[in-house]
């Protein structure tokens, strides 16, 4: 009698991901036009050097902590110019870093900056950037911290001074505590073309008041002291605020704002997504918008300069100019669930750090008490002007629509629920003035899905009155409904543990003058659920709704034939349902409808060890923690569609961040913000698609990220690897408790993944880190593991690359057929090498046979990088097995100029990479005696793809490009 549902929702909109590449030459601003207007201005241009304004003074840069993403700077200079970069540490005057980049043909260059360490956060450190024709530009006082991008309209843009008790709550800056919040206000502009800079376009507008403090950074103090924190976002510095103080005290937070007022969401998505819309949703817009209106007209300016700021979460507060619309609320529905879907993964796409977490504050009230339904109410405060039909329930379902779930659009995202927060400000009902708890809220997410803790949360140091307001991240979020039609009621179901203690509330919210905007039927005559049946829509009375012990709701009278639910589908919200810690519930509209069976599991791998060292992709490098269902997805389909599965790469691996908990029997809980259909199913789509699955854990008490680690939790996450189908498990070690011996977690893990083989037939890698002592932990590591680290994280710069690849070598040893050294993942495809380097990069990794993992993003990897990762002929050498067990190739040849590596081949054959060390190019020479060769030998070079002759006792190459590489086979002349 009773039907399990799934929730049908929106239309998803879930084809492609990135809709837009990196822009052509043509479409990118002519460089001396950008050059003159800059220098006009004297700010962002010095020689041939140029840099964004969100390089300067005071300036916070993503930290690693908490997130592993790496800060990246980028700019314009003379094609070909050499660009460097310092750190200097201000408290010494010591050089911490230094970085040497050449611009490419286009001008373009980036550098990606090493990560720090914990007390990185509280160092001041100058950086110097400088090219060769005298160029320079310097940011002083720079931080390291958590970086928070706020965009949107209105009631993003909404000064702190139009909040409810502005003076106090710009009075909390100067706590100690929140010393190091940065601001930068972005300066209004439009443009039809993509801009490099905020300062490009003429229309250019500063909401401080003053045009020197936007497009610059400002301190706590400062920001204070000149009155600019009143002017600032309300919604954006105070959630920066309420997330340190229920996280991170004292850390620093930059926080950018970089909204406007009144326009709609296609002003703020790149051209291709706009038009993706514009075919595949139904018109909404009047043709013709012009100016801050326009399609693609705000992105060009006020996003696409950010486009190479990492940053830790956005902040996306809009829709209220696509409330309106001719064709009524399930148009505007639909329009705006595909823009915003495209909005986000255009973003992105344009950031290349992931699916960085994304944060949506959905629509509250727009207008005084009233119980209107969506399509009875008309406002003609629109962008263009008329009397248009409203639908802010609309909006806000399509912003629901944008919530992690399984089949969703989109992944590691938040949803900040404010229906139940209306009042008048001075700019109006549609800016409720309570922007203090919609901070509040938002910070919740934000530690959810940005930082991954499932709360409880506390404020620490909540401001008066002085006591700590601990809450959990949401209110309910319903995760199913079961319809009994013979007993005509619905059961509903929540997530997480964001439905206990739930009961109804009346809508109210206090006023700018002090008096309150109230409902008007309340609780006893608002009905909060409706059920569509025979008959159309029937509201279910709130005295007959039962809210059960359990965290459910049960509805009942059901009518006949009832085929949908929905929750709050009301422009004003007469009744809400509240949980204990009086956050409200998601609304929802979903279809009942039968549940679809479970699809089989894929069968188990094959049972033998692979002899060879695994290829595949992990998604560190370049996404770090920012990894979610999609991504995984999404990057098997699309190496299977590049042919990469065909050349050898199989392992699809998850690596820090997918992981949040541990539940009461003491298993692995995943994020299920980023993995919404839960591991199992991940791995078995990953496993359709003719890939194995791989995940990540840390051999201490937590991961690297601060995630739940698996000490004392050996045996059953591997129990629980063996049930989700896992084919290679990646162990760290990183934070809190360890066992004394290093050996004692990863033989733990070993005897669980030796019963999952035995169970499954399964064979099941076991990746571990690290041992690069040969006569210590290598007499006996690979009794335990499969494959280990032999150095510290692979960074993408030239000198960390050498350094790994010659730790594999003191480790040669030790390596053998089904038993690797691991010089760690490729950085082939992501910022701060050259191609000469990604190329020297591959072909030593190939010669000394560490494993290949691919890790960068492989929808927007340029064709030469994509070129090097799929040369079979290179990744033959790789997976060949050697001679006598001696799989790994070693160094032959190490002086400042030249590192050569020799590997002899199971077929006779043997393998040379000969590495220019130096700083210009050269020829590079091997003897026989070197490389243990005798006779003529015929001569084939990898990377050119053909024979190059035969050489009597010795060969030398064409001149190679600095830091590039010559990958040669010599063959007897008679092979």
């Amino acid at each position: 009698k009773a039907t399990v549902s799934v929730l049908n929702w929106l239309p998803l909109f879930t084809s492609g991901r990135s809709l837009l590449p990196e822009p052509s030459s043509a479409m990118r601003p002519s460089l001396l036009c950008a050059v003159a207007v800059l220098l006009a201005r004297g700010a962002a241009a010095s020689g041939s050097l140029m840099m964004p304004s969100w390089f300067g003074d005071d300036m916070v840069l993503q930290t690693n902590i908490d997130s592993g993403l790496r800060a990246v700077l980028h700019g314009r200079a003379a094609a070909g110019e050499v660009v460097t970069v310092r750190e200097i540490d201000e408290a010494t005057q010591k050089a911490e870093a230094q970085y040497e980049v050449v611009a490419d043909e286009e001008g373009e260059w980036a550098v990606q900056l090493t990560p720090i360490g914990e007390r990185g956060h509280t160092e001041l450190r100058t950086i110097v950037v400088s090219t060769a024709d005298g160029g320079e530009r310097v940011a002083r006082r720079t931080l390291r911290g958590f970086v928070l991008f706020c965009s949107g309209q209105s009631n993003m843009q909404l000064q702190t001074a139009a909040a409810l008790n502005a003076t106090a709550e710009v009075a909390t800056l100067s706590d100690p505590h929140l010393k190091n919040i940065r601001f930068f206000m972005t300066p209004r502009a439009y443009s039809a073309t993509p801009q490099f800079d905020v300062t490009n376009s003429s229309h250019r507008i500063c909401d401080a008041g003053n045009n020197t403090m936007c497009g610059r950074w400002l301190t706590a103090a400062e920001a204070v002291s000149t009155d600019f924190a009143s002017q600032f976002s309300g919604v954006c510095w105070m959630t920066a605020r309420d997330t340190l103080r229920m996280h991170g005290v004292g850390a620093p937070m930059g926080v950018v704002q970089s909204a406007w007022g009144g326009t709609p969401a296609q002003s703020w998505v790149p051209k291709a997504a706009y038009e993706y819309c514009d075919t595949h949703a139904p018109p909404v817009y009047p043709s013709g918008m012009t100016d801050q209106h326009g399609p693609s007209m705000l992105y060009n300016t006020m996003i696409y300069p950010f486009r190479k700021m990492v940053i830790g979460g956005a902040l996306w507060y809009q829709g209220e100019a696509d409330s309106v619309g001719g064709l009524g609320g399930a148009a505007v529905q639909q329009k705006y669930a595909c823009l915003l879907t495209q909005l986000v993964r255009s973003w992105r796409a344009d950031k290349q750090i992931g699916d960085f977490p994304f944060i949506i504050y959905q629509l509250t009230t727009s207008m005084t008490a009233s119980p209107a339904a969506c399509t009875e109410y008309t406002n003609a405060s629109t962008p263009t002007g008329g009397d248009k039909t409203s639908s802010f329930c609309g909006v806000r379902l399509a912003q629901a629509s944008g919530y992690p779930r399984p089949g969703g659009a989109l992944d590691n995202t938040g949803l900040v629920v404010t229906y139940d927060l209306p009042g008048q400000s001075l700019y109006g009902y549609i800016h409720p003035p309570n922007k203090a708890e919609v901070a509040r809220r938002g910070a919740l997410q934000l530690l959810r899905v940005a930082y991954g803790r499932p709360g409880p949360f506390t404020n620490t140091y909540a401001d008066p009155p002085p006591r700590p307001i601990t809450s959990v991240f949401s209110g309910p979020v319903l995760d199913a409904v079961r319809y009994d039609a013979a007993a005509a009621q619905m059961a509903l179901t929540f997530k997480d543990d964001t439905s206990r203690g739930m009961h109804f509330w009346n809508v109210s919210g206090a006023n700018y003058d002090g008096t309150v905007d109230a409902c008007t039927l309340c609780c006893p005559r608002g009905p909060a659920f409706e059920v569509h049946g025979d008959a159309g829509w029937a509201p279910i009375p709130n005295g007959d709704v039962e809210f059960t012990a359990a965290g459910g709701v049960v509805l009942p009278g059901v009518p006949q034939g009832a085929t949908a639910v929905r929750y709050a589908y009301s422009n004003w919200v007469e009744c809400a349902v509240r949980n204990e810690d009086d956050l409200p519930m998601v609304p929802f509209l979903v279809d009942v409808i039968p549940e679809a069976p479970t699809a089989p599991g894929s069968p188990p791998g094959r049972a033998a060890d692979p002899l060879s060292p695994p290829m595949g992709w992990n998604d560190w490098n370049y996404a770090h923690a920012n990894i979610d269902e999609q991504t995984v997805l999404d990057t098997a389909a699309l190496m299977a569609s590049l042919g990469l599965r065909d050349l050898g790469y199989q392992y699809i691996n998850i690596d820090d961040g997918w992981q949040v908990a541990r539940d009461e029997a003491g298993r692995i809980v995943a994020d299920d913000i980023r993995f919404p259909s839960g591991m199992k199913a991940v791995a078995d789509a990953v496993h359709a698609e003719g890939f194995k699955f791989g995940v990540y854990t840390a051999a201490k008490e937590f991961t690297c990220q601060s995630r739940p680690g698996s000490w004392m939790h050996e045996a059953i996450d591997a129990a629980t690897y063996c049930e989700w189908g896992v084919d290679y498990l990646k162990i760290d070690r990183c934070k809190g408790r360890e066992y004394a011996d290093a050996n004692t977690s990863w033989t733990r893990f070993r005897d669980g993944l030796n019963a999952c083989t035995a169970k499954t037939g399964r064979a099941v890698l076991e990746a571990v880190s690290s041992c690069n002592a040969p006569d210590g932990c290598g007499t006996w590591v690979a009794d335990v593991a499969d494959l280990w680290r032999v150095s510290a994280d692979i960074q993408a710069t030239w000198s960390s690359i050498v350094h790994n690849a010659l730790q594999s070598n003191a480790m040669r040893e030790v390596a053998r057929p089904g038993k690797w050294n691991d010089a760690d993942m490729l950085q082939v495809g992501n910022v701060g090498l050259s191609l000469a380097e990604q190329r020297a990069h591959f072909s030593m990794w190939c010669v000394i046979s560490s494993p290949l993992l691919i890790a960068t993003n492989l929808h927007t990897i340029a064709p030469a990088a994509l070129a090097i990762l799929k040369n079979a002929e290179a990744i033959a050498v790789n997976q060949d097995l050697g001679v006598d067990g001696a799989i790994q190739g070693r160094v032959v040849i190490h002086t400042d100029a030249l590192l050569a590596w020799v590997k002899p081949l199971s077929d006779g054959r043997v393998a040379a990479v000969l590495v220019n060390l130096g700083n210009s190019a050269a020829p590079q020479t091997l003897s026989w005696q070197d490389a243990h060769l005798s006779g003529p030998q015929r001569v084939r070079d990898i990377w050119r793809r053909r024979d190059v002759g035969t050489a009597a006792d010795a060969y030398q190459t064409p001149p190679v490009a600095a830091h590039d590489a010559a990958f040669l086979i010599f063959a007897p002349e008679d092979y």
